[in-house]
C-alpha cells in the first residue's frame, strides 16, 4: 500500500501539468454543460417565468405605491391636525382679549382711531366700548374665519366628525357674539340681563369663570379627537 502510494506521488510530480490540464478540461466541459441545461430550462419554462416576474413585480409595485400613499396621508393628517389645534388655540386666546374686562387707555386711542373717532372721545363710553369691543371681536373673527378655513381640509380628509366635533365651540363662540353685539348696540337691552350677560362678557381670571370652563372643556374634547392624527 505504500509502495503504491509513492508510486501515485512520483507519477503525479513527473506528470503534474497534464493532470492540471485534464482536471481544467473537465472543468470546462462540465460548466459548459450546467450552462447548456440552464439555457434549455429557461427556454423550456420562460413563459411561465414572465408571468412569475411580471406578478413579483405587480405585488412589489403595488405594494411600494401602497405604503407611498400611507405616509403621505400619514403625512398629510398630522399637519391638518396641528393646524386646525394652532387654530382651536388661537380662537381661544382671542376669546380671552375680548373678554378681558380691562381697557388700558392706549388700547382705547388706538380703538378710537381705528373707528375714525377722536382720541379724546375716552370719557364717552359708548364710544368707547363700541370701538375697543369691535377691534377686539375683529380678532375673534379673524381666528374664527381661519378655523373654518382649516375645518374644510379636515372634513375632506376626515369626514363629518372633524365638523361635528367643534359645533359647540362655534355655538359658545356665537353665543358670546350675540351678547358683544347686544352690548355695543342696545346697551339698555344687555343691561336688562346684566348679571347674566357680564357672566359672559367678562372674564373674571378665576378657575370657576363658567364661560372659561365651557370653552376649555370644548378644546379638550378637540384635542383628543385629533390626538389620532398627531
Amino acid at each position: 500500500m505504500k509502495k503504491f502510494i509513492s508510486n501515485l506521488l512520483k507519477f503525479y510530480k513527473r506528470h503534474k501539468l497534464v493532470i492540471f490540464l485534464i482536471s481544467l478540461a473537465l472543468l470546462l466541459v462540465l460548466f459548459f454543460k450546467f450552462i447548456e441545461m440552464m439555457l434549455s430550462f429557461l427556454n423550456f419554462y420562460s413563459d411561465g417565468i414572465t408571468a412569475l416576474s411580471a406578478l413579483l413585480a405587480a405585488i412589489f409595485g403595488i405594494s411600494g405605491v401602497n405604503i407611498w400613499k400611507l405616509k403621505m396621508k400619514g403625512k398629510l393628517d398630522y399637519d391638518i391636525a396641528r393646524q386646525y389645534l394652532k387654530a382651536i388655540l388661537r380662537l381661544r386666546d382671542a376669546i380671552k382679549i375680548v373678554r378681558n374686562p380691562f381697557i388700558p387707555v392706549v388700547e382705547m386711542q388706538n380703538a378710537l382711531k381705528e373707528q375714525e373717532f377722536n382720541s379724546e372721545y375716552y370719557k364717552d363710553n359708548e364710544k368707547v366700548n363700541r370701538a375697543v369691543y369691535s377691534a377686539r371681536w375683529n380678532k375673534v373673527q379673524e381666528a374664527w374665519t381661519n378655523l373654518e378655513t382649516i375645518l374644510l381640509e379636515a372634513e375632506i380628509s376626515w369626514g363629518v366628525e372633524a365638523v361635528k366635533v367643534q359645533k359647540k365651540l362655534d355655538n359658545l363662540v356665537r353665543k358670546l357674539r350675540s351678547v358683544i353685539w347686544l352690548f355695543i348696540n342696545y346697551p339698555e337691552s344687555y343691561h336688562k340681563k346684566g348679571e347674566e350677560n357680564d357672566k359672559l362678557l367678562y372674564d373674571t381670571h378665576d378657575i370657576n369663570d363658567g364661560f372659561s370652563l365651557e370653552i376649555e372643556k370644548e378644546i379638550n374634547e378637540i384635542k383628543i379627537f385629533l390626538e389620532r392624527y398627531l
